[in-house]
């Protein structure tokens, strides 16, 4: 496995040469685009409507459009020179608790590995920061791209999130704008659901092992396949629409098969 940024965390006159290596690989089913005619994989390429032609990855350019039509083109040397100082080092610059952080800003997660000089001023932060139940809050740039992130001890070692800015994050009013106001206010809740709810809850409530839950959907897809492929014919269920029932009726019975399940 190869590690995809090196550089440094540093937090105050402290210096810690590090390695990032991704956390966590997602295992989605991959489908190619293929000519529905002969079966053959389509291919997509660079065209320049203006000149007419099929252009080259090594001729683009990276352009900003500031007006309709008109971009600004900055060359990755100047990326780099712009991102100098950043693009090889962690900078940390505030400490604070995991509980302060809504989950909403987390985006990619990292393993951060001390390189050989590196060890100590490692074991350093990790313990400093179990020990003062805080975590670091800092910035970096990896591929041209700037990041937040959130520096946290993990199993026996290190381990960052990217994380979103807070103007990146989308407000609950705007979703609102653009899928009508939420207005629960006159949705009255009865005290007998709120009761069988909770019980509910507490019924279907497990301490969390990650390795309990699986892709099915994605194992369901992969069994499909290798079937399709053997040149079986199988039937796909037939989607139905769900019942409308009562809630408290609901409730009911999804706590009678939670009862049922946990005996």
């Amino acid at each position: 496995m190869r590690s995809i940024w090196k550089g440094s965390i540093s937090f105050g006159l402290v210096s810690i040469p590090v390695r990032l290596y991704a956390g966590a690989r997602r295992k989605n089913i991959r489908f190619n685009m293929l000519h529905q005619a002969c079966h053959s994989r389509i291919r997509y390429r660079y065209w320049c409507p203006s000149c007419g032609e099929e252009v080259q990855r090594a001729d683009t350019v990276r352009g900003y459009e500031y007006e309709k039509g008109r971009y600004v083109v900055v060359s990755d040397e100047e990326f780099e020179k712009l991102a100098a100082e950043q693009n090889r080092r962690i900078q940390l610059v505030d400490f604070v608790r995991l509980t302060e952080i809504d989950p909403i800003h987390y985006d990619s997660s990292y393993y951060v590995v001390p390189g050989e000089a590196g060890r100590k001023p490692y074991a350093l932060l990790l313990e400093a920061m179990s020990d003062s139940g805080r975590i670091g809050i800092g910035r970096f740039v990896m591929r041209s791209k700037p990041h937040l992130v959130a520096l946290r001890p993990h199993s026996r070692g290190l381990l960052l999130h990217t994380m979103y800015y807070q103007e990146e994050i989308r407000s609950f009013e705007a979703i609102e704008q653009a899928a009508g106001p939420v207005d629960i206010s006159e949705s009255e809740v009865e005290p007998r659901e709120k009761e069988m709810a909770v019980q509910l809850i507490e019924t279907l409530s497990e301490p969390f092992e990650p390795a309990s839950y699986r892709n099915e959907y994605r194992e369901r897809v992969l069994q499909y396949i290798e079937q399709k492929a053997r040149g079986r014919d199988i039937k796909l269920p037939e989607q139905k629409p769900r019942e409308v029932i009562d809630l408290m009726d609901a409730l009911q019975e999804s706590l009678q098969k939670a009862e049922r399940k946990a005996e």
